[in-house]
């Protein structure tokens, strides 16, 4: 799943800040000539923040988040290096809301917690372990 919001920026360049959830897949080649498509486990998975701009390529190459603070009169949140006014950032803000909303990303925080769950388990057991081995 993915929301794209357009514009046309101060400069007329094009504008295109693309919200997904990155599953962090990768291509394995068989060494036959064959490439599968590896997804990493739904806990893992994060919202990727990409903003292109016409001429500039991908402007925000750290994938950061909206940027709201501490910012130039008259910019109301940053991506990067690209900076937009309160209209854009609503339309950001409702695209990452509707990404949250997904069954994807229900899917990702399902998992989140049955690992984070299993991580406590091994713990705990590793801890009782420690204990009846006197150490």
């Amino acid at each position: 799943m993915k929301q794209q919001i357009k514009w046309i920026t101060n400069s007329g360049a094009n504008a295109i800040v693309t919200i997904s959830i990155d599953k962090k897949e990768k291509y394995i080649n068989d060494g036959w000539g064959h490439e599968t498509i590896k997804t990493a486990i739904p806990a893992l998975w994060t919202i990727n923040y990409s903003a292109v701009v016409q001429g500039h390529g991908e402007v925000n190459g750290g994938n950061y988040p909206v940027i709201t603070k501490g910012l130039p009169e008259g910019v109301a949140g940053k991506l990067g290096k690209l900076g937009f006014n309160t209209k854009i950032k609503t339309q950001i803000e409702n695209a990452v809301e509707k990404i949250k909303k997904s069954d994807e990303w229900k899917n990702h925080l399902e998992s989140e917690i049955t690992c984070d769950k299993r991580i406590k388990d091994y713990d705990d057991h590793c801890q009782k372990m420690a204990r009846i081995m006197g150490e």
